[in-house]
């Protein structure tokens, strides 16, 4: 992960990351519980109440293209929060070594005297 190289940020970033990977495992298993209990369910229903209960067409969710809208906004969303996060810790890396830069050049002309 490049999050590990970001100086300034590291402890707000490994915080969120230490987060994510806290409630990730949670929230996988709840909804791979969930979706064995809707299967169980189904399969405990019989053929007819199935097919009446399956074949109702409103109100069943998202559809294809909003989740797929919704994927591609949030993925853009990250990439514009992640391009500047990057371009910020370049700006300051280089005025940092701009500054190291003068402070040898002013050790060399003292030096130099």
């Amino acid at each position: 992960f490049f999050f590990w190289s970001i100086g300034t940020r590291t402890a707000a970033l490994s915080y969120r990351f230490a987060s994510v990977t806290t409630y990730l495992p949670k929230m996988i298993a709840s909804l791979l519980t969930r979706q064995r209990q809707q299967f169980s369910t189904r399969m405990a229903m019989p053929m007819r109440q199935m097919s009446t209960s399956s074949s109702s067409s409103g109100g069943g969710g998202a559809g294809l293209f909003q989740r797929l809208s919704s994927f591609l906004v949030g993925a853009g969303l990250s990439a514009l929060v992640s391009q500047y996060y990057i371009f910020e810790e370049l700006r300051v890396g280089n005025m940092e070594i701009l500054r190291k830069q003068r402070e040898i050049e002013s050790r060399l002309t003292q030096l130099e005297k």
